[in-house]
């Protein structure tokens, strides 16, 4: 009641009037302080909502109960061995985990070699290759534009095929390419290109990668049985943080 009786007050206006008049410096100060606050909360609001459906977009396709395990070195002597051991996964690790825990229901493990260098033509340049099974695109999903992705017969046969990044294609055959079919020699084997992917939703992938069949890299870099790092996922019922405990303690175990 008492705004409302303000607001109909000739004599209250006439107040504020007047102090404006005596303030005027005061008055725009005051004006330009609060319009930069809310420019900047407005600005701040829209960069906020910005970043978070950047977030949303790139990882639309990605598998959101997932997690990333790889070895390290160790931080304290354990049974006579020395601290800054080197901890190697290996497939038989990946093995024993697929078998310990049933409820993990996608599983990649993965390899790769940074600065191999791709060869077409008169034409070369250096990229990441990654060695990977078909479950590592259905994790974390690339937009294929061309082609498809390696598949299991891929794997079972360790064919040299390969996908590749947009950039990649345009760095090769142009603006507009069209590659599939064609080979392309990395390091010192030919592959076939079978797939072009533009956007990945993996934050450890980009557009500028190159994906040979897993088995296929081990056998072409004489990997044997060591992996760099693996991504499992779990149906979204389960409770992800509770079972990174559970497996670690399991990985413990096993890997001492």
């Amino acid at each position: 009641m008492n705004f409302i009786k303000f607001v109909f007050d000739p004599d209250a206006w006439s107040e504020v009037y007047a102090a404006i008049r005596k303030n005027k410096l005061r008055t725009i100060l005051t004006m330009i302080g609060v319009a930069w606050g809310m420019f900047l909360f407005v600005l701040l609001l829209g960069v906020t909502r910005g970043l978070q459906n950047g977030f949303d977009r790139n990882l639309a396709d990605a598998a959101t109960n997932s997690l990333f395990v790889w070895g390290g070195t160790t931080s304290m002597p354990y049974q006579g061995f020395q601290k800054g051991r080197t901890i190697e996964l290996k497939m038989s690790d990946v093995r024993q985990i697929q078998a310990r825990f049933p409820q993990i229901s996608l599983l990649a493990p993965r390899n790769s070699k940074p600065s191999s260098i791709l060869t077409y033509g008169t034409k070369y340049n250096f990229y990441t290759v990654n060695g990977d099974y078909p479950d590592q695109n259905r994790m974390f999903g690339k937009d294929i534009i061309q082609g498809r992705f390696i598949n299991e017969d891929d794997i079972k046969t360790e064919s040299k095929v390969c996908v590749i990044g947009i950039e990649v294609a345009e760095q090769f055959f142009g603006d507009k390419p069209k590659p599939l079919g064609k080979e392309i020699r990395i390091s010192d084997s030919y592959y076939t290109i079978v797939g072009v992917y533009d956007t990945p939703s993996s934050p450890v992938e980009s557009k500028d990668q190159v994906f040979i069949p897993f088995t296929t890299f081990q056998k072409i870099y004489n990997q044997g049985e060591t992996i760099q790092y693996l991504s499992l996922s779990l149906p979204n019922n389960y409770d992800i943080v509770a079972f990174e405990k559970e497996l670690k303690t399991y990985l413990k175990q096993i890997k001492n």
